[in-house]
C-alpha cells in the first residue's frame, strides 16, 4: 500500500485504485500513467519539488498536460529564483508524505485524483 492508499483509508475516503505495470525504461510516470490508465491529462496530477533561493524547498501540484513555470513559482514564493530541486529530499524531508496530504485535500475540497 503507498502513502496516498492508506492517508484515504484512514480519511474514509471513497477512492479507485488504477494499477498498471511501470516500465522502469519511461521517461515520465506521470505520461506513464495517462497511457497505461486512459486517465485524462488534466486529472492525473505531478508533484514536483523546487528549491527556492539554493535554500528552501516548495511543491508544485500540476496537470501531467501542463508545465511548470519555475519564474512563476519563484515569484509565487517570494523567491528570487527556483530551480527543480536535486534528490534525495524526499527521503530525508517532510515533503514525502505530500502526495497523500495533497490528495486527501482534494478530496475534501470535492476534487478527487489518484
Amino acid at each position: 500500500m503507498t502513502p496516498g492508499i492508506l492517508a484515504a483509508q484512514r480519511a474514509r475516503v471513497a477512492f479507485t485504485v488504477h494499477e498498471y505495470e511501470h516500465d522502469p525504461a519511461a521517461e515520465s510516470y506521470g505520461n506513464e500513467a495517462v497511457e497505461k490508465t486512459g486517465a485524462n491529462p488534466d486529472q492525473v496530477f505531478k508533484t514536483l519539488v523546487v528549491s527556492l533561493d539554493g535554500k528552501d524547498l516548495a511543491v508544485a501540484v500540476v496537470p501531467v498536460s501542463a508545465m511548470l513555470s519555475l519564474k512563476l513559482i519563484a515569484r509565487a514564493a517570494g523567491a528570487k529564483k527556483a530551480a527543480m530541486a536535486d534528490p534525495p529530499w524526499p527521503t530525508n524531508s517532510w515533503f514525502s508524505a505530500l502526495p497523500a496530504m495533497f490528495w486527501v485535500a482534494s478530496a475534501r475540497w470535492g476534487r478527487r485524483s489518484a
